[in-house]
């Protein structure tokens, strides 16, 4: 800019420099099923920055725990479906530097085995009732057709 007094002084610059930046992509990784006390590797070297670097990842199990790293495990303690959350920063400091990414871990509780109470016999034939058994989930149905001792673990 230039002003009329036409001396030294007469002009002035000023620069405003304009960041434009290309948000992160967060990739938390594929939905599980596991079993309860199962650990878990957790694994976002998907993540990428197209125009910087990577320079956080913040992870929500879904429980109230969290945790921080690219890479992280973790195991649950109680049966149910849980919603992981991940949230990748990048270093570029603008409003657009995060990502967010989740999956579903489903934790599985384990079956509940009742074959019925103990049996005596001697040439008969026995019948065994596993109706007190119960699982979430598919079921495998057993059938013995031999005789003699069988123990089966239900």
């Amino acid at each position: 800019m230039r002003d009329d007094a036409d001396v030294t002084n007469s002009v002035g610059r000023a620069g405003l420099r304009v960041v434009v930046n290309d948000p992160p992509v967060a990739a938390a990784g594929p939905d599980r099923r596991v079993a309860v006390g199962e650990v878990i590797a957790f694994d976002a070297s998907g993540s990428v920055d197209r125009d910087g670097v990577l320079i956080g990842h913040a992870w929500d199990f879904g429980d109230g725990a969290k945790g921080d790293g690219a890479k992280v495990t973790y195991a649950y303690r109680t049966p149910g479906t849980y919603r992981v959350g991940l949230v990748v920063t990048d270093d570029s400091r603008t409003s657009t530097n995060t990502a967010e990414d989740e999956l579903t871990v489903v934790v599985n509780a384990p079956p509940v085995a009742d074959a019925g109470p103990d049996q005596v016999v001697t040439a008969s034939e026995v019948r065994f009732d596993g109706g007190g058994s119960r699982q979430r989930g598919p079921f495998r149905r057993r059938r013995f057709q031999r005789s003699g001792r069988c123990y089966r673990a239900l």
